[in-house]
């Protein structure tokens, strides 16, 4: 999910980006925001670092209810 929004009065923007994932019945989430001037420009090696980190996500041991 990828949310922009602008407040005009502080002279603002900003940029999210929620990823969801599944592991088992629960969900998870990782997110980033980034806040800018409103006349800024958003930096897009920030996004790409963090779908790396996303992509390359593994879980280390499984969890309490995957081993019952």
């Amino acid at each position: 999910v990828i949310a922009e929004g602008k407040d005009p009065v502080k002279k603002e923007k900003v940029r999210s980006k929620v990823v969801f994932g599944k592991r088992g019945d629960r969900v998870v989430s990782w997110y980033l925001t980034q806040w800018r001037h409103i006349d800024g420009t958003f930096d897009p090696s920030a996004f790409d670092v963090f779908d790396k980190f996303v992509a390359s996500f593994k879980y280390l041991k499984k969890s309490f209810y995957e081993t019952l």
